[in-house]
């Protein structure tokens, strides 16, 4: 599988760089046809052309998998707390880090990619990461002719901080030879123009990453926007915790008076229904009383009227205007 100029180890970044720029442009493995690359492949192109450095494939080759290369949480660590504050830390292997709970945070990955502009790649997180609640961007395609650091962001989607060590597999990449282009490959005279990836975009620190994604051109990694939506929910909660508080003491304190009234309460109540019955009695008799002087003031009346008819009757005159006439005087 391997030829003289392989290196089973990858760690010199010189020497990638010149292999990089010996088979840039020059397709070492022409008989490896366009596809995704299988293990034997990635390390042969890897060990030929500097593609990824370091590269170290243990003695188990536990790091290659069939058809893709797990790279290390190695690197400077970009983390912004519920604070808002901004922290670049750098990874060193064997130390435990702590990516915040829901927060987002960014690794400026230590590997360094170089790929020939007839090799694309793809990278995923690895699966137990994804099972216990960390995230990234699904398969963001790295274009040929890419060289550099990779800016990765970690979504921690958990209510608790998440642990990891430096030097853990964090990612799996995995490659893809594209189909034939003369860029490359004499042998195949093609029409097709190639545009090859920007040579002044190679070898971006972070901040540009940083910058370019920011609206203020600021290099300073985006937040989360879950622990302010939490904090205003647990205020909101412990505004309504209060208020129902509060109320619970309204409802005691009224019960107490509740209890304090009752005693006396049902007396008064009980005064009140006699007063008010004594009052309507009281009334009736009046009522009784007055109808009863009506009613002798009618027949009363009614006497004197017939007096009066009497009266009138022996005289022989008629009453005018509710008068009676006095006799006439005798003649002397």
């Amino acid at each position: 599988m391997a030829s003289s100029n392989h290196i089973s180890d990858f760690k010199d970044d010189a020497e990638a760089e010149r292999r990089f720029k010996l088979y840039e442009k020059t397709d070492p493995y022409k008989e490896i046809k366009p596809a995704l690359l299988n293990s034997a492949d990635i390390f042969d192109y890897v060990s030929t052309t500097g593609m990824i450095c370091p590269f170290r494939p243990d003695p188990n080759l536990e790091k290659l998998k069939s058809a893709s290369y797990e790279v290390d949480f190695m690197g400077d660590l970009h983390l912004v707390h519920d604070s808002k504050k901004y922290e670049k830390i750098e990874v060193i292997e064997g130390e435990n880090y702590h990516l915040p709970k829901n927060s987002i945070s960014f690794l400026f990955l230590a590997t360094t990619f170089r790929l020939p502009d007839y090799i694309a790649a793809r990278f995923n997180l690895r699966i137990t990461h994804v099972h216990a609640g960390l995230l990234l961007g699904t398969g963001p395609l790295i274009d040929p002719g890419f060289a550099g650091r990779l800016l990765i962001p970690l979504h921690n989607l958990t209510s608790e901080d998440y642990g990891i060590k430096g030097g853990d597999g964090l990612i799996w990449v995995e490659f893809t030879k594209l189909s034939e282009n003369k860029r490359w490959n004499s042998d195949c005279p093609r029409e097709g123009e190639y545009r090859p990836f920007p040579a002044d975009h190679r070898y971006l620190p972070a901040s540009r990453y940083l910058e370019k994604a920011s609206p203020r051109k600021v290099a300073v990694p985006a937040s989360s926007s879950i622990p302010g939506e939490i904090k205003n929910s647990v205020e909101s909660a412990e505004r309504a915790a209060k208020s129902a508080e509060e109320a619970a003491e309204s409802v005691k304190d009224a019960r107490n008076w509740v209890r304090v009234i009752s005693g006396i309460g049902f007396l008064a109540l009980v005064a009140i229904v006699v007063s008010i019955y004594q009052l309507v009695q009281t009334t009736n008799k009046n009522i009784g009383d007055a109808s009863k002087n009506i009613s002798d003031y009618r027949e009363s009346q009614i006497l004197l009227e017939k007096r009066l008819n009497d009266l009138e009757g022996k005289l022989k005159v008629p009453r005018a205007a509710g008068k009676v006439p006095s006799p006439a005087p005798k003649s002397p």
